[in-house]
């Protein structure tokens, strides 16, 4: 079936010298990332990436969803 997925997104941010030089480090970085963020799909089963079943009803058989994961990164030099 259709299906729209955001899978992967990643935002980063580098503070300004200004900002590094008043907390005394030479550079800062944050980057924040998440992977399998948004599924839209009309399929009512779990997943719409699901691949065809042993089966012959090809039935969707699954019970759980893979998770979402964020990760949150930060690079320091002093």
């Amino acid at each position: 079936g259709s299906f729209l997925r955001m899978d992967y997104l990643n935002l980063g941010y580098k503070f300004g010298s200004t900002f590094c030089q008043k907390i005394h480090v030479k550079d800062l970085a944050l980057n924040l990332s998440g992977q399998r963020l948004y599924t839209y799909s009309k399929y009512s089963g779990m997943n719409p990436e699901t691949g065809i079943s042993t089966n012959r009803l090809n039935v969707d058989q699954s019970f759980i969803t893979a998770p979402e994961v964020y990760t949150l990164s930060i690079s320091l030099s002093i």
